[in-house]
């Protein structure tokens, strides 16, 4: 299967044998480049232990920042962390809180 069918039934939810990895002009490539949207979190970029952000992790002993939304946590300072509490976790009802930027990628407002 060529990949323009693979995205074709990835856009109409028609059971993809994989996951789409790159879309068509105006909409953004997906994780093959890894950036759906610009970072907007001013507040928590840098990594470090907000009692606000683990508050809603309950458990995690690492340390913290927040991207586009997304609580991310690392162990030990050795990595780029990972996704552990998404932007829409808690329900669609906070996607009023994405904006869209100058490319009509999709943000999370903070």
């Amino acid at each position: 299967m060529k990949s323009r069918e693979i995205i074709r039934r990835v856009l109409e939810f028609d059971s993809p044998p994989r996951i789409g990895y790159s879309f068509n002009s105006p909409h953004p490539s997906d994780i093959a480049c890894g950036n759906f949207g610009v970072i907007l979190d001013k507040e928590y970029q840098s990594w470090g232990r907000y009692p606000e952000l683990l508050e809603k992790v309950p458990g995690f002993e690492g340390e913290v920042c927040r991207r586009n939304g997304n609580i991310f946590g690392r162990l030990g300072g050795r990595t780029n962390g990972e996704c552990i509490r998404g932007a829409l976790e808690d329900g669609w009802d906070e996607l009023d809180g994405f904006i869209k930027d100058r490319k009509g990628r999709f943000c999370f407002r903070v």
